[in-house]
């Protein structure tokens, strides 16, 4: 036997909010390791990332459709975020996704950025106060679609490694990069601006 229960008008926006959010909280709370990277970044703006344990709440983060623990994307331009990238942003191993343009981020970016971040195909952290030298990549960092590092304070050489055949967007520009471009025959790139 089926029972059908009518649900007043007025209670339906409230049980549409409660629908919208059975998706994050259905599942277990974001990953540990996730979580204490995020708060290791030490950025200082105006968050909502203390309002709640569970980083799935948390402002410009979205996790895996398939793993609802995992942080995938970090979007988080014009937020008005200073400070440094800490080397605590390379545990987020899943991030495919990393936007912190337009900003006023400073000091060098970790070593190890591009090759501890495998999965990550757009990067953009143009518009800010970073220094130093391009960060190293590696082979592991073949799902590189996008690098937008301009207008910043970068200096010294472009490696080699970083210009893999999935790169389709590659801008450095208005910085102090030296040296020559290194340029493969077998390239596919669309749009390079140094």
């Amino acid at each position: 036997m089926i029972y059908h229960t009518r649900v007043p008008a007025t209670q339906l926006p409230l049980i549409s909010n409660v629908l919208i959010l059975l998706p994050c909280s259905a599942y277990a709370a974001c990953d540990e390791l996730d979580r204490d990277a995020l708060l290791s970044l030490l950025f200082k703006a105006l968050l909502n990332w203390f309002a709640s344990d569970d980083c799935c709440f948390w402002d410009g983060i979205t996790y895996d459709p398939l793993d609802h623990r995992r942080v995938i994307r970090l979007w988080l331009p014009k937020r008005g975020i200073f400070g440094v990238i800490s080397s605590a942003i390379t545990n987020l191993t899943r991030l495919t996704y990393l936007n912190l343009s337009h900003n006023s981020l400073l000091g060098s970016l970790p070593d190890d950025l591009l090759s501890s971040l495998p999965n990550l195909q757009v990067i953009d952290l143009s518009f800010n106060h970073l220094v130093g030298p391009f960060p190293p990549s590696s082979n592991g960092s073949s799902h590189l679609q996008i690098i937008n590092l301009s207008s910043n304070f970068f200096n010294g050489t472009i490696p080699s490694s970083v210009l893999v055949p999935s790169i389709s967007i590659f801008n450095v520009s208005n910085n102090s990069f030296s040296g020559s471009i290194p340029m493969s025959n077998h390239s596919s790139h669309t749009s390079l601006t140094f």
